[in-house]
Order: C-alpha cells, then structure tokens, then sequence
C-alpha cells in the first residue's frame, strides 16, 4: 500500500509507481539562485536510483513535449549545445608553439613557476618575469570551458572607504559594477548580474540588489528588465600576494596577486566577483580570474596573457568581461602576433 504524501505525489501504480515533484517545488527551488544547483543534483541522483519518475528531472511531465508554450524539448537542447561545443573543439585557437620559441623562451618554460589549473587538465599558467602565459602542456588538445577558474587570489581582506590613489594598485581590486550586463560567479555557475538579480525578486524583493551600489532600472527594446550600477560605497580586496615560489607545476591556484591584477583582464581570462547572498543583496567574497569563453588550446602551444589599452584604461575590472570591443581587438592582436 502507498503510504500518504505530503509534498511529492504518486505516477503509476502498484511496484512500478515512483514520485513526482510537484511543479510549484520545481518552480521555487529548481532556479534558486543558493540552493538551485543543490536541488538540480538531488533530482538527478533521485532519478538514477529509480526513486522519480521519468518526468522527475523536468519537473512535470507535460515539459518533456514539444509545445511551443514550453519551448524546444530537452533533446533538441542537448542537440544544439553538442553542436555548439563541436564546433568550438573544431576551430579552436592559434598559439605559438613552443617548439618555434626562442631556446630561451623554451628553457624558461621548463624551469619557471608552473601552475597546475585542476579544472583544465594538461593547461598550465606559467609565470615568467613579469608576464603570465596559458599554456598546454601535452601533446593533445585541452579544452578550457568558459567560466572556469583559472587563478585564485591568496588571502587578504576588504578595504571600506579607499580612495584608488591611496593603495598600491597591483595588489588592491575594487568591487566596483557597472550594470546587468556584467557578470558574476554565484556558487560554481558564471551567470549573468542581470539573471542573478532577477532570480532573487520573486523569493525576497528586499535582497535584490547589489551590496555597496545603487540599483537604477534602465529597460531597453532588447532587454526590459535591464538596469544601471552607481556606486555608492567603496569597498576593496587588499590581497597579500604572497611570494611567486620557484617550484614548477604547483597544485595550488592562489596565484593572481602574482601580477598587477588588470593584466588578468585580456581576451582569454577576466577578473570576476566570487559571491553570495546576504542581508546587503549579492555581496563579494572575493576576486576570481575565469576563462571568458569556451577555448580549445592546441598542442604545445602557449598564449601571452596581454591586456589591451582600453582594458588598461578600464576603471572597472567588469569592463573587460562584458565588452565586445575588447574581445575583438585582443583577438585581432592574436592572431598577428601567431
């Protein structure tokens, strides 16, 4: 016999039923902006172990069709991000070979300081003198997918009320954004500050909003739920950054203070926010360096990590995420320099 329910509800019948989540749970936490990757993975081991039914993961059976009211199924979905991902493996980007550096650029490489990225396997950066290089260090592609954390800050702690000329530069990061097209990293998941913002009005209108910053709504024809940044407080990461080992092939990624952190501003890799909710709206945690797009490193070949001069000018470190022009130009000087 079933016994009664509070919350899931039955599908079938006899030993072949299995529960089904109600689609107000689903509609509540399944995009939770804390705890919505947290139920997402519930509901996948759930339905691996045979505890939901077919419809479990969707919340809803009715979302498994292709009604134009609910979208493209979730095959096609798969379908176009298999294509997407083909054909980024299949451009990929041109590098130097290591093989066609300098012999002192290729005895550098082997005996300066190395840092494993554990999320890109076979990447390494590798630090020499003042510059900072991707590298693939097999003899196989790698792929490096956008967002990943590439260099972490090591420890520091927050500044309130610095004026930028009163700090060394290299070594302060201000928390400054500039509006929803910025973007953000909310637990694991790179998302838009736009998206974020708009996940939370619906569960706590109050906490909406951006810590030190005032939220000024500015809708578009492309995008009504669009708003503006003006920073109100200013709030800074003084990161202590430690001293560069002379170890190769570290497995450690508390290696962005290494540099001044502008020059993680470039057409490969962006300085973001790690952060989360408090009673103050979306507040930081720290920086992060992450990868701007999906890129695809050939064999042994490496990329100078350079900013380019409206990077360079940039008063927001965002400026360099959310910018196209600054993309195009960085790639235009890749591929003359290869």
């Amino acid at each position: 016999m079933q016994p009664d329910l509070r919350l899931c509800s039955w599908v079938g019948m006899g030993a072949s039923s299995k529960l089904k989540i109600p689609d107000s749970v689903e509609t509540r936490w399944g995009n939770h902006p804390e705890f919505g990757a947290a139920f997402q993975e519930w509901k996948r081991a759930a339905l691996k172990k045979g505890v939901l039914g077919s419809d479990g993961l969707t919340g809803g059976s009715e979302s498994l069709g292709a009604s134009p009211e609910k979208g493209p199924p979730l095959k096609k979905i798969k379908t176009e991000i298999k294509t997407e991902v083909k054909q980024e493996r299949e451009n990929g980007i041109e590098g130097v070979p290591i093989a066609d550096a300098s012999e002192e650029m290729q005895a550098a490489f082997e005996s300066a300081c190395r840092v494993v990225i554990p999320a890109a396997s076979g990447l390494i950066l590798v630090f020499y003198n003042d510059s900072v290089y991707l590298y693939n260090n097999t003899d196989g592609i790698c792929t490096l997918k956008k967002g990943t954390v590439v260099a972490n800050f090591f420890r520091g702690k927050w500044l309130s009320g610095y004026t930028p000329l009163e700090h060394d530069q290299s070594a302060v990061v201000p928390f400054v954004l500039e509006g929803s097209n910025d973007t953000i990293l909310l637990g694991t998941d790179m998302r838009s500050l736009g998206d974020v913002v708009e996940s939370m009005r619906p569960i706590d209108p109050m906490k909406a909003k951006v810590a030190y910053h005032e939220l000024c709504d500015k809708p578009s024809a492309e995008d009504m739920k669009a708003f503006a940044l003006v920073l109100k407080h200013h709030h800074a990461w003084k990161s202590d950054a430690g001293t560069r080992p002379s170890s190769t092939n570290l497995l450690v990624q508390a290696c962005a203070g290494w540099v001044p952190y502008k020059q993680w501003n470039n057409g490969l890799t962006a300085l973001t926010w790690s952060s989360k909710w408090t009673v103050k709206g979306l507040t930081p945690i720290r920086p992060v360096v992450v990868s701007k797009h999906s890129i695809v490193f050939k064999a042994r070949q490496f990329h100078k990590l350079e900013m380019n001069a409206q990077v360079a000018a940039a008063v927001s470190p965002q400026a360099a995420l959310s910018s196209e022009v600054a993309d195009s130009q960085a790639e235009s000087q890749t591929a003359a320099s290869g």
